[in-house]
């Protein structure tokens, strides 16, 4: 798949957890695929859209598993709606996403692996947890939550040059004190 992010390779063994924290840390095109293989990609990326239609994300739609695909969309209210989703009932993916780092084991040969996560607000104190996006046609994406004032405040950014950058203008207006 696209991408050496993971740098994982053919025939290696991983559990389905350390694929996850490959795509959520690193953006593992290639752990993402696996995964998805391992279900089926057609049955995987069904379950994605059946469940963007359970959470009432009229405006989403998956064509791939990995997100490579500009035919793949979402809109801000939708993105609302999982991350909140996320945050009240898969907390977990969240705990992931706010490592600076994790060590993933390849289970054939027993070898670790370290993967240092690309996601800027990872190491900030109030930072909860969330994702970062890019494609050629849409810029980069993030979606990050914050706990600001002991309240979550979620911040979505796309199509942007820099969406860090993005995210810090909008956090130092709503507390510029913090920030």
């Amino acid at each position: 798949t696209e991408g050496v992010s993971g740098e994982f390779k053919e025939n290696e063994i991983f559990s389905s957890l350390d694929l996850i924290k490959a795509m959520l840390l690193v953006s593992s095109n290639d752990a993402t695929t696996a995964l998805a293989r391992s279900i089926g990609e057609e049955t995987f990326i069904k379950s994605m859209n059946q469940k963007a239609q359970e959470l009432k994300m009229s405006d989403t739609i998956y064509f791939n598993s990995s997100g490579l695909s500009f035919l793949n969309q979402s809109t801000p209210n939708d993105l609302v709606k999982l991350a909140g989703y996320i945050y009240n009932n898969h907390r977990k993916i969240f705990d992931i996403t706010i490592q600076t780092k994790e060590t993933i084991i390849e289970l054939g040969f027993q070898k670790s692996r370290d993967l240092v996560n690309i996601n800027q607000f990872s190491s900030r104190n109030s930072f909860i947890g969330g994702k970062t996006g890019y494609l050629d046609e849409s810029g980069r994406n993030l979606i990050a939550l914050f706990n600001i004032n002991n309240q979550p405040v979620l911040t979505i950014i796309l199509g942007a040059e820099d969406a860090y950058i993005e995210t810090e203008k909008m956090l130092t207006c709503i507390s510029p004190t913090l920030f």
